[in-house]
């Protein structure tokens, strides 16, 4: 059970309404499976008065997923939920096209580590709009551009450079500082450290989009979500907690906006933040 999915967990215990008796929950960019499969199994637990249908979607174009993620996912669902009928609840896509889902089919969305990888954040913020019902949140844990450390390679700053023939430099450089990284892949596939800096220099180049702050909120906002960074340092509490052994929080308190923002600078350069996006139209009715 890692940091993210007890961030994810509690976020979607605090914020979902209870007065709804069912409420659907779509995880995007759900790869695998393993995030979905731990909500469907912990959400009822905290929630034990309410109805859960979970719903996911991936694209077939990012190549960030391993081939045959999908038939894991479906079987990694079947195992975990034998009940439900899970190749009408998972769907996949291309990363041009809509959302292979009707108006208005949920009441959240939730991704997990997949917004520095979608290539279009304009598209994927009208397809949530679109896909929400009226009151309906998008819960999104991803680290923004101004992070200091890139996570996927687990090296500072390779995300920052803008030209991949200086990119690929920096990040052999930095193998030799960082370089837990590198010996993992030496070790596994006994790559020189040449082609360890090619491939991640490609890895950063094509398989990750990085949206700064403003960019993400411009997005949301130009389809009328409202966008906030509530409960971001809460990660970073439940991380705290996990070390000194303690319990996770499932029940956020409510967060002062004005903390929130003041505290927003630190929280995404020390890595992921968590977007809250709500779909309420009263200006517009």
């Amino acid at each position: 059970m890692s940091v993210t999915h007890i961030q994810l967990l509690a976020m979607l215990n605090t914020l979902m309404p209870e007065s709804r008796s069912v409420i659907r929950i779509c995880d995007v960019g759900c790869g695998g499976g393993q995030f979905l499969a731990f909500i469907s199994r912990e959400l009822p637990k905290l929630r034990p008065n309410q109805r859960f249908e979970f719903y996911g979607l991936d694209v077939t174009d990012s190549g960030v997923q391993a081939t045959g993620f999908f038939q894991k996912a479906l079987a990694t669902l079947r195992e975990a939920d034998p009940t439900v009928d899970w190749s009408d609840r998972l769907r996949l896509t291309t990363s041009t096209e809509p959302w292979t889902f009707d108006d208005q089919s949920f009441d959240v969305v939730v991704s997990n580590q997949v917004l520095e990888h979608v290539a279009d954040h304009k598209l994927f913020m009208r397809e949530q709009w679109r896909t929400l019902a009226e009151g309906g949140l998008g819960i999104h844990l991803f680290p923004l551009r101004e992070t200091l450390w890139e996570g996927h390679i687990h090296m500072p700053f390779a995300h920052w450079v803008r030209q991949w023939a200086f990119r690929e430099r920096y990040i052999k450089l930095m193998s030799y500082l960082f370089s837990a990284s590198y010996r993992g892949h030496r070790s596994v596939m006994g790559m020189d450290r040449d082609t360890h800096a090619e491939q991640h220099a490609d890895y950063i180049e094509f398989m990750t989009n990085y949206p700064t702050t403003h960019e993400v909120v411009s997005a949301a906002k130009a389809t009328r979500l409202r966008p906030s960074f509530v409960h971001s340092g809460e990660l970073y509490w439940a991380r705290l907690r996990r070390l000194l052994k303690k319990p996770a929080k499932m029940n956020y308190a409510a967060s002062s906006p004005i903390s929130s923002a003041l505290s927003l600078p630190l929280w995404r350069a020390l890595g992921s933040v968590t977007l809250l996006t709500e779909k309420r139209l009263t200006y517009f009715r």
